[in-house]
């Protein structure tokens, strides 16, 4: 007798079942595969970039001259008193050649006079003094700074952030704020140094070595934590990202990243639209009286709450105040 003629159909059923599972299993992982292959951008936090989640980091081209785009960029200095500050702050400007890369550098100062406006256009050709003859607050201080920008860029500072590194530095870390607020990747770029970032550092004196804190007691100072944690993306991989190559930068959403008067970039265009609501506000208006840094960590709407993006690299200024 045939054997295989005789075979039981149910056994030939079975095996047909095995096989087409076997065919769905094989296929399914292989499209798992390509998917993997297809995006390496970590799935959180994906929002940090969302017009170009996938592709966060810039094109690495050895070939592309670099450009030089200082003069896309209008330099604001807000002061008040603490002449030996100011004057020590601007050597080192121009020591360090941000006068000369910028487009101009505006200085404003509260409670201006006619000896304080010669003395600071000493140092350079390309600096220009406006003022008023009282003190406006800090807000509006910035928002009259940002108003006579020249440029769509800005650079924020107040009197007491001294530059530190060379002008070869300074002008590959300005290129790359500029381009990667130009490529959408983050809407401000900070600029206080990494290693050096000088005195009076809140986040630094009150979480270092005890960071998991913050979480129960102001979760946006986290970002702070990439001056002294190394690996600050693989320390919280999903509140942070490396979102620029060659120069390095991390990148942080506003509800973890405070908003700060430190020295940062940023489109004048960009402060207008949805800054300045908040920087043209009375003392009287504001929830904490005059103090904008607070005014905007605390008005959820402001900034935790806001989808900016914040981006940190190596960082140009160290805080150094004198006479404060």
């Amino acid at each position: 007798m045939n054997k295989n003629k005789s075979q039981n159909p149910t056994h030939r059923i079975l095996l047909a079942i095995v096989v087409s599972i076997i065919v769905i299993w094989t296929h399914n992982i292989s499209k798992n595969n390509a998917m993997q292959k297809k995006s390496t951008f970590p799935s959180t936090p994906t929002d940090l970039n969302p017009s170009n989640p996938s592709n966060p980091t810039n094109p690495t081209n050895p070939d592309k001259p670099k450009k030089n785009r200082g003069s896309e960029l209008t330099a604001l200095i807000l002061n008040w008193k603490t002449p030996r500050t100011l004057a020590n702050t601007l050597r080192s400007y121009q020591k360090n050649g941000l006068f000369d890369y910028m487009n101009e550098t505006v200085i404003f100062f509260q409670e201006l006079t006619k000896e304080q406006e010669e003395k600071a256009k000493s140092y350079h050709n390309k600096i220009r003094v406006i003022g008023e003859k009282t003190n406006v607050n800090i807000h509006w201080g910035i928002e009259y700074l940002v108003d006579n920008a020249t440029t769509e860029y800005v650079l924020f500072l107040e009197k007491d952030w001294e530059l530190i590194e060379s002008p070869e530095m300074l002008a590959e870390e300005i290129d790359a704020a500029i381009e990667i607020i130009e490529s959408g990747v983050a809407d401000v770029v900070r600029l206080r140094s990494r290693n050096n970032p000088g005195r009076d550092f809140y986040a630094k004196e009150t979480y270092q070595g005890k960071e998991d804190d913050v979480w129960h007691r102001q979760e946006n100072l986290m970002c702070n934590f990439y001056h002294w944690i190394e690996n600050f993306d693989w320390r919280f991989p999903d509140k942070a990202v490396t979102c620029w190559n060659n120069p390095l930068f991390y990148c942080v959403k506003a509800r973890f990243c405070n908003w700060t008067n430190n020295p940062g970039v940023f489109k004048k265009s960009w402060w207008k639209k949805y800054m300045s609501q908040y920087a043209r506000k009375t003392a009287q208006e504001m929830k904490t009286w005059g103090n904008f840094e607070s005014e905007l960590n605390s008005v959820v709407e402001a900034w935790n709450g806001s989808p900016w993006v914040v981006a940190m690299g190596r960082g140009l200024f160290a805080h150094h105040e004198i006479d404060g």
